[in-house]
């Protein structure tokens, strides 16, 4: 099913006191491409979860992320993820374990953005200043608009790429 108002893809798996229940699927346009590759929401959201755990054994949980197709970058396009991290116990992570994280996301992207905290709240700002309405607001999971890319390049407190090949 469709959700009109949101853009959400949404199934009815089950009913209570006949009214539907429904599971969310996944939202509208969430998906990145650059050529012929394709990344859809759940293969996006298991590339993040796997590179999270990664990082709880020092005490770090991720906020919030959203990802963009950077199709001019050369030679064929990457992907960009920006996430948004909390350290409960204020232990640094080692630059070894970040770029461990780039190589288990990077069968689906290609970089990874650490952005300052705040961030998301700044995008959110940025869209209710542009008319949406705060009752619907939800963080996007991918950007396509310049401004809000330029908006998220702003917050970024570090970059890291995989240091070497993916598992093939």
């Amino acid at each position: 099913m469709y959700a009109p108002q949101s853009g959400d893809v949404l199934r009815a798996d089950a009913f209570r006191h006949r009214s539907p229940q429904f599971q969310f699927v996944h939202g509208n346009n969430v998906l990145l491409s650059i050529d012929v590759d394709k990344t859809d929401e759940p293969e996006l959201h298991a590339a993040v979860s796997a590179a999270a755990r990664k990082l709880e054994r020092f005490g770090v949980s991720l906020l919030e992320y959203t990802s963009w197709a950077d199709a001019a970058a050369v030679p064929a396009g990457r992907y960009v993820l920006y996430c948004e991290l909390s350290s409960a116990g204020g232990m640094a992570v080692p630059t070894s374990s970040l770029e461990d994280c780039c190589i288990s996301v990077e069968e689906s992207l290609n970089s990874i953005c650490l952005i300052a905290s705040g961030t998301f709240d700044a995008l959110m700002d940025d869209a209710l200043s542009r008319g949406a309405s705060v009752n619907h607001y939800k963080s996007p999971q991918c950007v396509s608009s310049k401004t809000k890319v330029e908006l998220l390049d702003g917050w970024v407190n570090a970059r890291y790429v995989s240091p070497r090949c993916p598992k093939q």
